[in-house]
């Protein structure tokens, strides 16, 4: 059973103790899901549930099956459960992906309690702790696979900043792509092991690899990523400024 005091590597190995124990179950719920969805033409259903481990362990599941046949079923599954320490409690996110090859790419992550605080405090949430949590793994079940920066989180940025441009021209979308490559360089440098990230609808996750681990450690809204109205404040005074010298060169020319 998970206690306050493990290290990492006793988490790890609680985790995949309960995980060997569970996969029957698990597994066996998926293929009942999958029959009635094809049963009833249903081609994209998201469901959770709670499951203890023979471990004494509190899990609880969120699954993503999607597809039109048995073959061609990709599914994405979350398995999480809190964990308290001597000081906070922390959430463990085990995510794994399944097609018709079996089970494949899984990540083990360790949200932090700070994470979650940010978390709420930054989309200005009204909701307990644990149905925060609830509603982030539900929400991000398909959120698997973990960035570091110079791959995916860069792409994802351009793509983000790209759009931006269209939306609100270039000189917005300059100021944000030097912002945010400040940051994330900032944020390079001063992390321990290597950094990692993860993307949702909300924002950005950031956090750093260590073991087996990824430890997320804290959260940053899309209006702190991207925010609009700082930049366009920026912008209003470069404009303010030019217009100035603008005025003054012609005073001059005046003259």
């Amino acid at each position: 059973m998970l206690v306050p005091t493990m290290t990492n590597a006793e988490i790890s190995a609680e985790i995949s103790t309960d995980f060997g124990g569970m996969i029957n179950k698990l597994m066996a719920i998926e293929k009942e899901k999958a029959k009635r969805m094809i049963k009833t033409k249903t081609y994209d259903l998201i469901f959770s549930d709670e499951y203890k481990s023979q471990r004494g362990n509190k899990y609880k599941y969120v699954y993503h099956i999607r597809g039109k046949s048995r073959a061609k079923m990709k599914v994405n599954v979350t398995l999480y459960v809190f964990h308290k320490t001597e000081h906070s409690t922390n959430v463990i996110r085990l995510v794994y992906n399944v097609d018709k090859n079996g089970m494949n790419e899984g990540y083990l992550y360790i949200y932090s309690h700070h994470f979650f605080d940010r978390y709420i405090e930054r989309l200005k949430l009204n909701t307990s702790f644990g149905e925060v949590v609830n509603n982030y793994m539900i929400n991000n079940v398909d959120n698997i696979r973990p960035l570091t920066f110079g791959e995916k989180v860069e792409d994802e940025m351009r793509k983000h900043f790209d759009n931006m441009e269209k939306e609100h021209g270039k000189e917005l979308a300059d100021i944000l792509r030097k912002e945010n490559s400040q940051m994330f360089e900032h944020m390079n440098k001063n992390a321990k092991d290597t950094p990692v990230y993860l993307f949702d609808a909300n924002g950005l996750g950031c956090g750093e690899k260590e073991d087996d681990f990824y430890i997320m450690k804290t959260f940053v809204s899309n209006d702190m990523l991207f925010n609009i109205q700082k930049a366009f404040g920026k912008l209003n005074d470069d404009v303010n400024s030019q217009s100035k010298r603008e005025i003054l060169a012609e005073k001059n020319r005046q003259k």
